[in-house]
């Protein structure tokens, strides 16, 4: 606020909406094990005041990646990743929410898409047992799975999209009514 201030007084037009910057943060018990790996991929090259915790786009184009230390890895044996993205004060409440919608939209679809192969799964044990006990025709998972995964897609998809619009529908309508009349 205070550097857009000081635009104002010499008659400089700021645009806070457009600051934004981000840096990736992997996580690992010897971060100097790893740090190859992504140097490699990425080709980054060691900061220079931080070469040991850092690496940066030498072109300075893509997103810092800083390596941090844990005690030790999660119950599964891994590291972990964390995303660190800076915006504007005034933005975060509005970037934050629209995360949460889209976040809500993707555990939505999953959950959806989950629940609609289970049940069709279970329904084909069911009749496959049966077929089976009553020396009937052989039935055939395709005849249950295909379908399922169609009509799951389809409904995770309309779940989550009904999702998306009412959220983002919200936020529009919430920034509408917090502007200065």
């Amino acid at each position: 606020r205070q550097i857009s201030a000081a635009a104002k007084k010499l008659g400089l037009a700021a645009d806070p909406s457009a600051v934004q910057s981000m840096i990736i943060i992997p996580g690992w018990t010897a971060p100097p094990e790893v740090m190859p790996f992504w140097r490699a991929m990425l080709a980054y090259v060691p900061r220079i005041d931080s070469p040991d915790e850092d690496l940066v786009d030498p072109h300075n184009r893509g997103t810092g990646f800083w390596f941090e230390r844990m005690h030790e890895p999660r119950p599964d044996g891994g590291g972990a990743i964390h995303v660190a993205i800076f915006v504007p004060y005034e933005q975060a409440e509005a970037r934050i929410a629209a995360a949460l919608w889209i976040a809500w939209a993707v555990v939505v679809f999953n959950v959806v898409l989950d629940q609609v192969i289970a049940v069709a799964g279970r329904r084909y044990i069911v009749e496959a047992i049966a077929s089976a006990g009553a020396m009937g025709p052989y039935v055939r998972i395709d005849d249950w799975m295909r379908p399922a995964a169609v009509r799951g897609f389809w409904l995770a998809g309309a779940s989550a999209a009904a999702i998306l619009a009412i959220g983002f529908i919200g936020l529009r309508l919430a920034a509408r009514s917090s502007q200065p009349s």
